[in-house]
């Protein structure tokens, strides 16, 4: 239940004339609404208006939610994430390594370059979402879980559709005359394992179960509201 309590200014420094605060006595919400980036991102932070010595109001941020952690040992996280990075940097090294050589008609052909480029796109966002999740630490906010996670579900996926998309048409093309079909379906090979590569990621990343741990952070004094 909420008690209602007047008050001069709210939080965001907009004159108001009700307060709620909550009967747990550090969550209150005013109501008051950002864009909705800025309440994911802020997800179960409490913003707390403290008074300066000055007279002046600053606002802190607190994560105060509960902490979000992979269920994994402490060595089977450092494995994770030694292997989600070394999948996905192989996976955009080798690509781009066989798509540069030189003799096979496939990196020429112009009905492989649209999906071909699309995966070096895909490819360079999945790299660095990888970086994203391996840089975390374990104890996650429910930002960085949700965002790192569904980074990592998206472009791993996407790339290993596209990139199974690539291998297909290289394989397609040699049915327009090409000079050695047996270099073309090997062309096709070294696709298709980058597709492999991500397709497995995607696999580990959903496999991946997350608990709650109890967030002990404590709030300074002064007007609270929880970012929901």
């Amino acid at each position: 239940m909420f008690r209602a309590q007047k008050v001069g200014n709210d939080i965001y420094g907009v004159k108001s004339n009700w307060k709620l605060e909550s009967s747990l006595g550090d969550t209150a919400e005013s109501g008051f609404r950002h864009n909705v980036h800025y309440h994911q991102y802020f997800h179960g932070y409490t913003e707390v208006r403290v008074e300066k010595p000055n007279g002046k109001y600053s606002i802190q941020r607190i994560y105060t939610e509960d902490w979000y952690v992979q269920k994994l040992t402490k060595r089977q996280w450092l494995q994770v994430k030694a292997l989600m990075l070394i999948l996905a940097f192989f996976a955009a090294i080798f690509y781009c390594f066989v798509m540069t050589r030189s003799g096979f008609e496939g990196n020429l052909s112009r009905i492989v370059a649209i999906p071909g480029f699309i995966s070096v796109i895909l490819l360079f966002l999945l790299v660095a979402s990888t970086i994203g999740f391996v840089s975390l630490k374990r104890k996650m906010t429910w930002w960085e879980q949700y965002s790192s996670t569904n980074r990592v579900d998206k472009f791993s996926l996407f790339s290993s559709v596209m990139l199974l998309m690539t291998a297909i048409l290289i394989g397609l093309n040699c049915f327009f005359g090409v000079e050695s079909v047996l270099k073309e379906l090997l062309l096709a090979s070294g696709v298709l394992l980058s597709a492999l590569c991500t397709f497995f990621m995607y696999l580990i990343n959903k496999k991946i179960d997350y608990f709650t741990e109890k967030n002990c952070a404590i709030l300074p004094e002064g007007e609270k509201h929880l970012i929901l």
